[in-house]
């Protein structure tokens, strides 16, 4: 009910199948503007093909959408005409939060996502999906202007903890210098950051484990 708008990205050098239909089905209730991604990878005959292959596709379908709009990301090419297609359908809301508050998440998440992300980026091919932070310390070095926060990388294989740790620990320190500078302009202060890095074998699909990481609740 409070969605204002649909954007479906359908990358222009991929053809179009039918998971593109079932996403385009579930958002059909939605106003609708198509993305046409990655357009520095082709012609411009071939980005005016794939726009009427989407064009037929929506007909076939019996679903109207409002926009369609060729983009690139890579090169900022038409970004800010999506930007304001979005914008024009966005309805102003009542105010939710006081002015001077920048978030509604617990300062222990945010710095636990800082940490994953870059753990994540430093290893993108290698473990892309199976690393989740928790933070196991947090607070003020006593007479200093310091924050102390440890915090715990977990892995679900003695490989994945080999490849975050990198050849003599650099990369795991890498891991380390990124979320500090992250974390020090959410804090706005100095900071020290321990990781350590633990095997939890398949906590993906250990209930108990999803629960202790809280991400699930039931």
């Amino acid at each position: 009910d409070g969605v204002d708008a649909a954007v479906i990205c359908l990358p222009v050098n991929e053809e179009l199948g039918s998971g593109d239909e079932f996403v385009i089905r579930q958002i059909s209730r939605y106003p609708i503007i198509i993305a046409l991604t990655k357009t520095d990878l082709v012609s411009s005959d071939q980005i005016a093909a794939k726009l009427a292959e989407i064009d037929g596709l929506f007909k076939n379908l019996d679903i109207k959408y409002e926009e369609v709009i060729p983009i690139s990301a890579k090169n900022d090419i038409q970004i800010g005409v999506l930007e304001k297609e979005i914008s024009k359908r966005l309805v102003e809301s009542p105010q939710l939060y006081p002015k001077d508050m920048d978030t509604d998440q617990a300062t222990e998440l945010i710095v636990s996502e800082f940490i994953r992300e870059a753990a994540i980026a430093e290893t993108f091919q290698e473990v892309p999906h199976s690393i989740v932070v928790t933070i196991e310390s947090y607070a003020k070095r006593e007479n200093k202007e310091l924050i102390d926060i440890h915090a715990t990388i977990h892995v679900e294989r003695d490989s994945q903890k080999a490849i975050i740790i990198g050849e003599k620990g650099e990369r795991l320190k890498k891991v380390g210098m990124t979320a500090r500078a992250e974390i020090e302009k959410l804090m706005q202060g100095k900071v020290f950051l321990g990781l350590h890095i633990r095997v939890t074998p398949d906590w993906q699909r250990d209930p108990k484990a999803l629960r202790r990481f809280g991400l699930i609740t039931e």
